[in-house]
């Protein structure tokens, strides 16, 4: 199976594996699932951060190529078609980071 983590899903798997379910922390662990992280959701941390929301003890880059590297999840580009394609979502929520 194909994973697309949201940034907070992948925060908590990196900082707070708690807060997340069984079963996504068994679904995300599993060595045949495909994990991916997009670039947009570094672009938000990266955000985040500098807006000084986000806490993290070395830069974003660091971080998440590490983060990244550890746990074999893979990093998904963006384009300018799926940037494009953001006003066709459903707005499901509103900002979830901001309680980092």
């Amino acid at each position: 199976m194909k994973l697309l983590l949201d940034t907070h899903v992948w925060l908590w798997w990196n900082t707070e594996p708690e807060r997340l379910t069984t079963f996504a922390r068994r679904q995300i662990g599993e060595a045949r699932n495909e994990v991916f992280l997009s670039a947009a959701s570094v672009w938000e941390m990266a955000i985040k951060r500098r807006l000084g929301k986000l806490s993290l003890a070395e830069s974003v880059a660091s971080y998440v190529a590490r983060r990244l590297a550890a746990d074999d999840i893979r990093s998904l580009p963006v384009n300018v078609d799926h940037a494009a394609a953001v006003e066709t979502l459903e707005l499901l929520h509103r900002d979830p980071l901001t309680e980092f």
